[in-house]
């Protein structure tokens, strides 16, 4: 969000402005310069492209994708497929099964549903000419600032510890 607000040529400071900037800037991969929690859903008409973008961290909303047909469907409830009778509640994943009763948890892209996809963190999905692509546009990276043994971690942990208690003073 501080980023958004000191985009200089955004007029208004609304979320949608400051979206259209950065996709006008950056394009497909625009959403790496937002830092939060979000789905955008863009139709670009001059490119007649369509695009879903799910943050990076994916804690509070889920995104779900189906194509039947010419049709393609999303919804961050698993269940409205099943309401709207788009699956088929034996259209169950064997692979997802498996991966539940192993881990007793089904990871994305699977779901419980054969043609049922989950978004996964950082990721965007194209929708161009009636073909479906899902891209990532962000990956977090894990290879800088790697604490190096556990004395550097313990000493990381006491130092955001005592800053956080010594904010409450």
């Amino acid at each position: 969000y501080k980023y958004l607000n000191s985009i200089p040529s955004v007029e208004s400071k609304s979320c949608i402005s400051s979206i259209v900037y950065l996709y006008k800037k950056y394009g497909e991969k625009f959403a790496k310069y937002i830092d939060g929690h979000f789905v955008i859903i863009i139709y670009d008409k001059d490119k007649k492209n369509f695009f879903i973008y799910q943050d990076k961290y994916t804690c509070y909303e889920k995104l779900f994708y189906t194509r039947i047909g010419d049709f393609f469907y999303f919804s961050n409830s698993i269940v409205e497929f099943l309401k709207l009778s788009l699956v088929k509640r034996s259209s169950i994943s064997n692979t997802a099964l498996y991966h539940f009763f192993k881990y007793t948890y089904i990871s994305p892209p699977l779901t419980i549903f054969e043609n049922v996809i989950q978004m996964t963190i950082g990721e965007f999905v194209s929708i161009f000419d009636g073909k479906v692509e899902n891209r990532q546009y962000d990956r977090w990276d894990f290879s800088k600032n790697r604490i190096k043994n556990e004395k550097e971690a313990i000493d990381i942990y006491e130092t955001i510890l005592t800053k956080s208690i010594c904010s409450l003073y």
